[in-house]
């Protein structure tokens, strides 16, 4: 018993050493010179592949280079035997659209579902995208009717905001003003006390018109620089 088995095993091996198993034809197209074929697991080829592989199931796995992150994917099973002896296989992977816009940082929409943030690339696969933001007027695309790369335009509704008031020039002209209207109070009332200090020793009254008009011309200077310090408390805190 134990030699007949052994006899129909070394026949087997026998027969499959001289007739080798059937070989069928597969052939594996796509549109893309960046995609990547495997069969079975192996490295096939790129871009379009043509070969001969062995009669029974096999995996036929297809993606691109060099987009990982958001790469397509293609997956199939197929059953080779001599009633499917010509298998032959094409994938269409969707083309890449750059889509930017001003302002930047846009929703890009396909109905309902968020996809992405301006700018960013989007594949071709939807019909159309919207961008919208916030105070702006959506807009739509169909791919159809845009370039590969393209920035669109998305005009301001809103209400345009209004500019601080520290951003404006007039705050800095207010504040110009004002260290040079405190320099010409003190300047004066300086050059005032040092008359009087020169009147007490000397007595001379001819003195005391200079120091009455040293006074007054100190007095109208911090008098307009309480004005302008005014007007700055006033916009800080009604008008912004």
């Amino acid at each position: 018993m134990k030699n007949s088995f052994i006899a129909i095993l070394l026949s087997l091996v026998f027969t499959i050493s001289v007739f080798p198993q059937k070989s069928y034809s597969i052939s594996v197209k796509t549109n893309s010179g960046k995609a990547m074929i495997f069969i079975d697991g192996e490295f096939a080829g790129n871009h379009s592949v043509d070969t001969e592989i062995a009669g029974g199931f096999h995996e036929v796995f297809v993606t691109q280079r060099g987009r990982a992150w958001n790469a397509e994917k293609f997956i199939d099973t197929v059953l080779v035997n001599q009633n499917n002896s010509v298998i032959e296989l094409n994938y269409e992977f969707s083309k890449l659209f750059f889509v930017n816009s001003i302002p930047q940082n846009c929703k890009v929409m396909n109905n309902e579902s968020l996809l992405a943030y301006t700018p960013t690339i989007i594949a071709s696969k939807y019909d159309s995208l919207t961008l919208s933001k916030k105070n702006h007027i959506p807009v739509t695309l169909k791919f159809s009717d845009i370039p590969e790369v393209s920035t669109v335009k998305l005009d301001f509704s809103g209400v345009a905001k209004k500019e601080h008031f520290v951003d404006t020039p007039w705050f800095k002209v207010l504040i110009g003003s004002a260290v040079a209207l405190g320099a010409t109070a003190a300047y004066y009332k300086i050059q005032a006390d040092q008359k009087y200090d020169k009147y007490n020793e000397t007595h001379d009254r001819s003195l005391l018109d200079d120091i009455d008009r040293l006074d007054l011309y100190s007095g109208i200077a911090f008098g307009l620089l309480q004005v302008n310090f005014g007007y700055l408390i006033y916009e800080f805190i009604f008008m912004d």
